[in-house]
């Protein structure tokens, strides 16, 4: 169930950062998403709006680069350890539940940031930005063949 809870709030957390993301005037992303002036336009942001996001989403990545730096060496540290002659599971536990912690430190700062890119939006700009967002939850059952 936790593991459930966290993956729902982590897609959910990375949805709305990407298509945050998106709406700032900036390179496009390398995973071939919609492009950021695309996104500007349709969600009609202000030259002010996209300054701020910008600032907004530059404040968060120099903020979190010390935590991803971490999350990085924590995972490398978890396979070292699988490779190690002798498997200590207490290690990995020890390394597990740091990296979880580190991981609930970058899902609140994402949201905050959220939260604040949000807050700068008009009304119509929050409904069409919903309206924009991937759909959430499991993927439609798939009939039998």
């Amino acid at each position: 169930m936790k593991k459930q809870l966290a993956v729902f709030f982590a897609t959910a957390v990375i949805t709305g950062s990407a298509v945050l993301a998106y709406a700032f005037d900036g390179p496009p992303p390398k995973d071939g998403g919609p492009n950021p002036q695309m996104m500007a336009r349709v969600l009609d942001l202000t030259t002010d709006q996209q300054t701020q996001i910008q600032a907004l989403l530059q404040a968060e990545r120099d903020q979190d680069a010390a935590l991803l730096q971490q999350a990085r060496d924590l995972r490398q540290q978890i396979r070292t350890a699988e490779h190690a002659d002798t498997f200590d599971a207490a290690a990995v536990r020890a390394l597990a539940t740091t990296l979880s912690q580190v991981e609930i430190e970058l899902t609140v700062s994402r949201a905050t940031v959220f939260a604040k890119v949000n807050a700068l939006l008009t009304p119509a700009q929050r409904a069409l930005a919903q309206k924009l967002e991937p759909p959430q939850g499991p993927p439609p059952a798939q009939p039998p063949l």
